[in-house]
């Protein structure tokens, strides 16, 4: 009905904003691209995209909340890295099995800022990550589609942040985390 194209016109302007962004920066020499990133709060960034995702988590039955930092400063571009953040819990909300609880943090960490997003579904088994960056998203998926650009944006948008990916299960353990780590902006004069 009405909501559903609605739903894909926003989608389309959001991928749209995204590639626009991506295309701006690919024109900059990478190095010159991480100087001239803006501080970035990623703590209100992960904030608000976990509450525009509660919707979509609570029609598969997740329990899905933000914690950590009320504010944390790393250089990044704030419609990137909403952009990042939101194909991450995107996948969680659709990977995670039934009702999962996931968890959006924001965190200061002493190699820097850290973004991650956990669930306690059936995880990934630990050599999968690569592989996922390189393909669209975790599983393609007819029936669901995805909102977001899929994983290999996710990994694109963290190389030009100069961030690291992570993606860990603890053994024997249903979980899975997925971390984005951030250099640490203090190097920089001028930033928080």
């Amino acid at each position: 009905g009405q909501d559903s194209i609605a739903k894909a016109e926003a989608a389309l302007i959001r991928a749209e904003r995204v590639l626009a962004q991506l295309l701006m920066l690919a024109r900059i020499d990478a190095a010159a691209a991480r100087r001239a990133l803006p501080a970035t709060d990623l703590a209100a960034i992960a904030r608000s995209t976990t509450a525009d995702a509660i919707p979509e988590a609570n029609r598969f039955g997740h329990d899905l909340g933000y914690e950590g930092a009320d504010t944390l400063i790393a250089r990044a571009d704030p419609i990137l890295c909403a952009e990042l953040l939101t194909n991450l819990v995107d996948n969680a909300i659709r990977y995670a099995g039934p009702q999962a609880t996931i968890t959006v943090r924001a965190l200061a960490t002493p190699e820097g800022p850290v973004l991650e997003v956990e669930d306690d579904g059936p995880g990934l088994p630990p050599d999968a990550l690569p592989r996922l960056l390189a393909r669209q998203d975790l599983r393609a998926d007819a029936v669901q589609g995805t909102h977001g650009l899929g994983l290999a944006v996710v990994g694109e948008i963290a190389r030009l942040f100069g961030a690291r990916l992570e993606s860990s299960a603890e053994q024997g353990k249903s979980g899975h985390v997925i971390r984005c780590r951030f250099p640490d902006p203090g190097r920089d004069p001028g930033a928080a």
